[in-house]
C-alpha cells in the first residue's frame, strides 16, 4: 500500500508645500492625514549646491558638491561584491571583509575562465542544457550552455560547481554529473550514463467514480507525473499518462527511492495535485497509484467580480481567480479566466470550492477568498474591499525632500507580491497595499548623493503618514583593476563585515573607479 500526501532659499521648499496643503484643508475640509512635519534644525543643503565647507553644517564638509560626514579613521572594514554584466569578461566574485584605506583603494578582480566541455554518452542528435550551480552563490545567476553535437562552452568564475545536464524534451531524466572545480581555461570531458543503464519506473494512475458499490478502477488520462528523490532532489524524466492511465519514467540506475508527484498536464484538467511518498524504492520499479474517488459530473459556475468601494477597475481581465477544492487524495487547483467586465465561467465538479481572487499589484482593491457550494447555487458575486491607503515622505538628513527615489515594498512574510513606486518632487508618495507588514528599500537617484536605506512599516486602515529620513552620507572610494580587461560599468556592493547586509551600491566609471554613498551611522560598525 503506497503512502500519499497532498502538495536654499530663505524658506525651504517643503514649507511652501505644507503651507499650500494647510490652506487647501481649511478651504475644503479634512481629507487626508496631515503631512509629517520636518524639524528645521539643520541647514537645507541639496546635492549640487555646496561649493565649499562654509555652506555645510559644522560637522560636515563639502565633497563632490555634497555635504558629507568626514571619516576620521585611516581604514574601514567591509566586504565587496562584484557583479559584472553578462557581456563582461570579469567574473562575479565576493571579496571577503578586510580593512580598506579610506582615501581609496585598488581592488584586483578576477576574469572569467573559459571551459570547452565535451559531453560523452549523449547522442549527437540530441540537444540539452548544461547548468553550472556554484557551491558558493551570491547571485541568482546560474551559468548555462546549450549542448549541441555533444559540445558546449561555459565561462565561469573560479570555484566549485554542481553540474546538471537537462536533456530537452523531458523524456530523459536530469543527470547530476557531479562537482566541477574551475581554476583555469581548458577542456574537460563529462560522462553521461548510456540509455541502456537507465532504470525504467512504470506505473498506472487510477480513480473510482464514488458511486455506491462501484469498485471498478478508472484510468486517469492526461496527468503529468515525475519522480523526485526527497533527499537529493534528483528527478526522473517526466511523462503524461495515456488512455489507460499508464506511464513510464526513466531514472539513473543508482538505487535511489523516488516520490511520485502528480499534477494536471493542462491547467483546466480536472485532476488533483498529489504526491505518493516512496512510490518507487531501490527494488520496486512499478506500482498502481490510486488518486481517490470522484464523479465526473460537471456543473457550470458563474462568478461576478465587483468593487465594494468607489474604485471600479476599467478592465477586470488582469484579475485572477483560482478555484481550490479537495479531490480524491489530493487537491484541485483550477485557474478561472476573468473577462474585462468582471465575469468568469468554469465547468467544475460538484462540491464546495474556495475561490481566491488576486488583484494585480497596482490595484486599489484587496485580495479576498470566499467559499461557494455548487449544490447550493451556480452563480456567486465576489465583492472586493479597498486596500489600505498609505502616504508618506522621504527627506534627507537635513529635511530637504528627496524626489524620484525608488521605493521597493515587499511583505516581511514570504509572498510573490511586490510594489515599486517613486517619490514626487516634494518627496511624497502614496500607495494602496494589501494589509500586512512590509520592508521598504529606499533607493535615491544615483546623482543625488544619498545613501540607500531599509525601513519597515505596517499597512492597515490606521497606518499614520510615514516620514522616512535618510541618514547623513559619507563616501567610500575605490577602483577595480585587471591587467587585461575593462572594469567599467560593473556593479559594486559594499557589505557589512559580519552580516553581509548590503550597505551601499554603485557602478564603476569607464576607468573602473567607484564612489559608494554609505549611511554615516554605519561607520560605527565598519571601524
Amino acid at each position: 500500500m503506497k503512502t500519499m500526501r497532498s502538495q536654499a532659499s530663505t524658506l525651504p521648499t517643503w514649507m511652501f508645500v505644507s503651507l499650500l496643503t494647510g490652506l487647501c484643508a481649511a478651504a475644503c475640509g479634512p481629507r487626508e492625514p496631515a503631512e509629517p512635519q520636518v524639524p528645521d534644525d539643520e541647514q537645507t543643503v541639496l546635492y549640487g549646491e555646496c561649493r565649499s565647507d562654509a555652506e555645510c553644517p559644522p560637522e560636515r564638509r563639502c565633497e563632490l558638491e555634497l555635504c558629507v560626514v568626514p571619516v576620521a579613521e585611516a581604514t574601514l572594514r567591509y566586504g565587496l561584491t562584484i557583479l559584472p554584466s553578462s557581456a563582461s569578461n570579469i567574473a562575479p566574485q565576493k571579496i571577503s571583509a578586510q580593512a580598506w584605506p579610506v582615501s581609496g583603494t585598488s581592488v584586483a578582480v578576477e576574469e572569467l575562465v573559459t571551459l570547452e566541455l565535451h559531453v560523452e554518452g549523449i547522442s549527437p542528435e540530441r540537444s540539452a542544457t548544461l547548468v553550472a550551480i556554484p557551491e558558493e552563490s551570491f547571485s541568482e545567476a546560474q551559468p548555462q550552455g546549450s549542448v549541441i553535437g555533444g559540445r558546449t562552452t561555459l565561462r565561469l568564475g573560479r570555484g566549485d560547481y554542481a553540474i546538471i545536464l537537462v536533456p530537452d524534451g523531458g523524456d530523459l531524466p536530469r543527470y547530476d554529473l557531479g562537482t566541477l572545480s574551475v581554476e583555469e581555461d581548458g577542456a574537460r570531458t563529462l560522462d553521461v550514463p548510456p540509455t541502456s543503464q537507465l532504470r525504467e519506473l512504470r506505473g498506472r494512475l487510477v480513480r473510482r467514480s464514488g458511486l455506491p458499490l462501484d469498485l471498478l478502477d478508472l484510468p486517469v488520462q492526461g496527468a503529468r507525473v515525475i519522480g523526485i528523490d526527497p533527499e537529493s532532489r534528483q528527478t526522473t524524466s517526466t511523462a503524461i499518462t495515456n488512455g489507460l492511465g499508464d506511464f513510464t519514467l526513466l531514472a539513473p540506475d543508482d538505487a535511489r527511492s523516488y516520490d511520485l508527484r502528480v499534477s494536471p498536464a493542462q491547467p483546466d484538467a480536472l485532476i488533483p495535485q498529489a504526491t505518493f511518498e516512496d512510490a518507487f524504492g531501490p527494488e520496486s520499479d512499478s506500482g498502481r497509484f490510486h488518486l481517490g474517488n470522484w464523479l465526473i459530473e460537471l456543473l457550470q459556475l458563474e462568478v461576478r467580480l465587483q468593487s465594494a468601494t468607489h474604485f471600479e477597475p476599467e478592465d477586470w481581465s488582469t484579475y485572477a481567480i483560482e478555484a481550490r477544492a479537495p479531490l480524491g487524495i489530493g487537491e484541485l487547483l483550477l485557474p478561472i479566466p476573468v473577462d474585462s467586465g468582471g465575469r468568469a465561467r468554469a465547468r467544475l465538479l460538484a462540491g464546495t470550492y474556495a475561490l481566491r481572487v488576486r488583484p494585480p499589484a497596482e490595484s486599489a482593491l484587496e485580495a479576498t477568498t470566499i467559499e461557494t457550494n455548487l449544490l447550493e447555487g451556480l452563480s456567486t458575486t465576489v465583492e472586493l474591499d479597498a486596500r489600505p491607503e498609505l502616504s508618506g515622505r522621504v527627506v534627507d538628513s537635513s529635511g530637504a525632500p528627496v524626489a524620484s527615489a525608488r521605493l521597493r515594498m515587499e511583505p516581511l512574510q514570504r509572498s510573490d507580491f511586490s510594489r515599486s513606486i517613486a517619490t514626487l518632487d516634494d518627496g511624497s508618495w502614496s500607495a494602496r497595499l494589501p494589509a500586512g507588514d512590509y520592508r521598504v528599500t529606499i533607493v535615491p537617484p544615483a546623482n543625488l548623493g544619498q545613501p540607500r536605506q531599509v525601513e519597515t512599516f505596517s499597512a492597515n486602515a490606521q497606518s499614520p503618514t510615514l516620514l522616512w529620513r535618510l541618514a547623513a552620507p559619507t563616501i567610500v572610494r575605490g577602483q577595480l583593476e585587471h591587467p587585461q580587461y575593462s572594469t567599467g560599468a560593473i556593479t559594486v556592493q559594499l557589505t557589512h563585515p559580519e552580516t553581509g547586509e548590503i550597505l551601499a551600491e554603485g557602478r564603476t566609471d569607464t576607468s573602473g573607479r567607484y564612489q559608494l554613498i554609505v549611511p554615516a551611522p554605519a561607520l560605527e560598525e565598519l571601524r
